[in-house]
């Protein structure tokens, strides 16, 4: 097979140690000897059949990875039979891979992945004498079936084979969250949570399998991963704006699904595609405006100055006074959508337009109040629902959010676009009804036939996460905020607490938007709420995009930490060579992490540095972990030959 780079950084491990019950009542299953069995009895179907089940390098590094999760040291002998049927593979180059696996663990990749290549395969994993595998949420809980005739169905929610049964009457365990780069209570945590912005992780597949169908739309205009995270999340804040009747209990206080984002990315790298997902709230915004245009005709012109100024989307350039006059004349509802970052730092900046404290006061309904003594004027908002869309290069980002510590840092989602060289087809479509914005515009006008369910139904909506998994929910964040004051400092637990209210907000848009799609009908009396229950797979969707944003936040977060910092003054190049200058002339892989860790690089990028001055024969690796730098032959001793 040929051969790789493995590079550990890439995967993540994970600790099976914790179970939380995915229903009110928990029996034991002690199913470890019958998994066993059942890992053994398909490992021989696949012999039989002479199957490789993972023929591709990538998913063959997968299946020993689900391998370690799932038995450790002792699932080496089924990854040696089974890579004995993957092509060009060696004993050795198996033992390696499989000694690799278990130093350097997984990403979240449990032992479910063998069974899903099983499966793929087209290998029974169908279990005898009762027993069934339950697939759900990634991971396969086993199910011990007293109903041997209990209805298993493919749960129109799940893919990959992932399974459910129609009547749980026996109640289960369900593995926790798999925290990255953790194995055997050891954490390699600076590893997890410190990157460069090249390699700053994208939203999973599994995100996109189960959106709600209006969103499923809007991504299918995408036309990169990148591009396709930020229609996503871009959406779902844009439509936050329009949800002012959906609420939820968070830390014991009413909370609105308003959510801040910030794309940033270098000029030219596609972040103006967001102007795309304004299109979604434009004919809502526009049907304000045209009944503000009526109302004012209707009108005295004595009058004119006290009509409202209805309007869904407002502009970030306003003053103080009509910033806040706009949210108050619709009802504390706005979105600011600015694809300039700087219009709105500038802004800020300015005697007349200083409402950043409105800002932070509006993320979390607090009241906020104007008095301008000149008109006797005096505006008070008791729970505003404000929601910002801003767009920028990391520039701009710093412009508006000087330091970390500033208030807004940790109330914005941050996604950054990485940095490609190409230029695009920008004549894939010609014809203006097939262009992207009529394609938004056109979604946009379903968007707000969907939203008019919400003013019919009922007068309030309350979403809340199933009793079932608050505790995993707890759980989460806490090894979170475990993880990213370790690794970045203890400010960062701002910004975690944060992106767990973001991550309720985002379950309560998906929660809402899926409703608006369902068919049914459920007209509530008046003064009465509906209450709605998140999905599991809508909670785990918004955990899953929470999460990635947070590494997004935890780079900014150190882009922003020390402004003054000499590394921020270098380029990529700039900062390899002093990687290389400050590395002492004999070393070993620990006292090179220690180097990295003065300089505050990344781990993962720096070891493909190390292994590019291998390749440039500047540096030699003398055995297990050892290295020495190759000495340079003096200019003077160089011939005549050698090329320049």
């Amino acid at each position: 097979m040929p051969k790789k780079h493995f590079i550990p950084q890439q995967w993540e491990a994970c600790s099976d140690e914790n179970c939380i019950p995915i229903c009110n009542k928990v029996y034991s299953s002690d199913c470890g000897n019958d998994r066993v069995n059942d890992v053994e009895r398909i490992v021989s179907l696949i012999e039989q059949q002479g199957a490789d089940i993972a023929p591709s390098y990538e998913n063959w590094v997968k299946l020993g990875f689900a391998l370690v999760d799932g038995y450790g040291e002792n699932g080496r002998d089924y990854f040696m039979r089974l890579s004995s049927l993957h092509a060009g593979c060696t004993p050795e180059a198996a033992e390696s891979q499989y000694d690799k696996c278990l130093r350097s663990g997984n990403s979240g990749i449990t032992i479910s992945t063998f069974f899903h290549l099983a499966k793929q395969a087209e290998i029974s994993i169908s279990i005898p004498n009762g027993k069934m595998a339950i697939w759900q949420n990634g991971n396969l809980r086993d199910h011990a079936d007293k109903q041997n005739n209990s209805e298993i169905s493919k749960s129109p929610n799940c893919q990959d084979g992932n399974m459910e049964i129609s009547e749980e009457k026996e109640a289960v365990k369900v593995q926790n969250t798999k925290y990255p780069y953790c194995q055997n209570g050891k954490t390699d945590i600076s590893a997890k949570w410190i990157f460069e912005e090249d390699e700053l992780p994208l939203f999973p597949e599994e995100v996109y399998a189960h959106l709600p169908p209006f969103l499923d739309s809007v991504m299918r205009s995408a036309i990169s991963p990148s591009d396709r995270d930020m229609l996503l999340i871009g959406a779902i804040t844009v439509l936050s704006s329009t949800l002012d009747k959906v609420s939820g209990v968070y830390d014991e206080r009413i909370v609105y699904p308003n959510l801040y984002l910030f794309v940033s990315a270098d000029a030219g790298m596609g972040k103006g595609a967001l102007t795309l997902c304004r299109e979604l709230v434009a004919p809502i915004n526009t049907e304000l405006r045209t009944a503000a245009r009526l109302q004012l005709a209707d009108s005295d012109s004595s009058k004119e100055k006290d009509m409202p100024m209805l309007a869904l989307i407002i502009p970030a350039n306003s003053s103080a006074s009509a910033f806040i006059k706009t949210l108050a004349d619709n009802n504390g509802t706005g979105l600011m959508f600015e694809t300039e970052g700087d219009t709105l730092s500038q802004t800020l900046k300015s005697d007349y337009g200083n409402y950043s404290d409105t800002l932070r006061k509006a993320f979390h309904h607090e009241p906020v109040s104007l008095c301008r003594r000149k008109d006797r004027e005096f505006l008070e908002l008791d729970c505003p629902k404000l929601s910002v869309v801003l767009a920028g290069t990391p520039g701009q980002v710093r412009n508006l959010i000087q330091d970390s510590e500033n208030g807004l840092f940790s109330r914005f989602m941050f996604f950054n676009i990485k940095f490609e060289r190409n230029i695009r087809n920008v004549f894939v479509v010609t014809d203006s009804k097939k262009s992207k914005t009529e394609t938004f515009r056109q979604l946009g006008e379903q968007y707000k036939e969907l939203s008019g369910k919400i003013q019919r139904e009922a007068s309030a909506y309350e979403v809340s996460i199933p009793p079932f998994l608050h505790a995993h929910f707890m759980d989460h964040y806490n090894q979170l905020n475990n993880e990213c004051c370790e690794a970045i400092g203890n400010r960062m637990q701002g910004v975690v607490r944060r992106n767990g209210l973001m991550a309720f907000r985002i379950m309560m848009v998906l929660t809402l938007v899926r409703h608006l799609t369902d068919e049914c009908y459920h007209p509530i009396p008046e003064g009465q709420s509906l209450r709605l229950e998140c999905s599991d797979e809508d909670y785990h969707t918004s955990l899953t995009i929470a999460e990635t944003m947070l590494y997004h936040s935890a780079y900014m977060f150190r882009q922003l930490e020390k402004p003054s910092s000499p590394a921020s003054a270098f380029n990529r190049n700039d900062r390899r060579e002093i990687l290389y200058m400050m590395l002492p002339d004999s070393f070993t892989k620990q006292e090179y992490l220690a180097v990295v860790r003065q300089l505050e690089y990344s781990e993962s990028t720096c070891n493909k540095w190390i292994d590019r001055y291998i390749e440039e024969n500047r540096l030699r690796h003398c055995g297990h972990s050892k290295y020495e730098k190759v000495q340079r032959t003096s200019p003077d001793t160089l011939s005549s030959t050698a090329p320049p």
